[in-house]
């Protein structure tokens, strides 16, 4: 074990026992350390699936500090779900090498459950819902946009997976869809904005 003696609670001279409850030194593992955190029970079938094919890749950064977040694999899934809670402990093994992890630290844990390097992402509020379910405003070539049907798969944290609908590479309105009908004129925004489909061509919804 790598680790590290805290505070010593006898000096040259004081009487100890065996049974003394209080240690004469406490010795503290860093290297590797592992982070404990709870995830939803609705995750832990997907956790299971992919534990049995792939480590999952864990981080765990500092709040406030500018060094990147350390980088583990889960290796600890508890046998069972706390009922008060809906959650299940988990456990992330860090290697540590640099200290950059501390023992009772607080971290912020992201638990990567699967990477799909071809999905096809949008701004979450580039999705509208109507009558006929959820949509985006497509700009086609000549800058008119047209209304398009889209399934999406899933959202998490302002990003749309699309399933299906568009294509990669397609533009589509991210602001100001209440202004537009179908085969209004659109322009770019001129002050950024977000990401179309996949990172391109972010548009702002203005008709004329």
């Amino acid at each position: 074990m790598d680790g590290r003696t805290g505070a010593v609670n006898a000096k040259p001279g004081t009487m100890v026992r065996a049974a003394d409850a209080t240690p004469l030194v406490t010795l503290t593992q860093l290297r590797p350390i592992t982070v404990a955190f709870n995830v939803p029970e609705r995750h832990l079938p997907t956790i299971r699936a992919a534990m049995e094919t792939s480590k999952l890749s864990v981080t765990a950064g500092i709040p406030g500090a500018a060094v990147p977040p350390a980088e583990g694999v889960l290796n600890f899934v508890d046998s069972q779900v706390d009922q008060q809670t809906g959650t299940i402990l988990v456990k992330g093994q860090f290697e540590n090498a640099d200290t950059r992890l501390w023992p009772g630290q607080f971290v912020d844990v992201v638990l990567t459950l699967r990477v799909e390097p071809q999905a096809l992402t949008l701004p979450e509020e580039a999705v509208q819902t109507g009558q006929q379910g959820r949509f985006v405003y497509v700009v086609k070539p000549d800058d008119t946009v047209e209304i398009r049907n889209v399934t999406v798969a899933r959202s998490q944290e302002g990003t749309a997976v699309i399933a299906d609908g568009v294509q990669a590479g397609e533009r589509v309105v991210v602001d100001g869809q209440s202004r537009l009908y179908p085969g209004a004129k659109v322009a770019a925004a001129k002050n950024g904005g977000k990401d179309g489909a996949n990172g391109k061509a972010p548009l702002t919804g203005g008709a004329s």
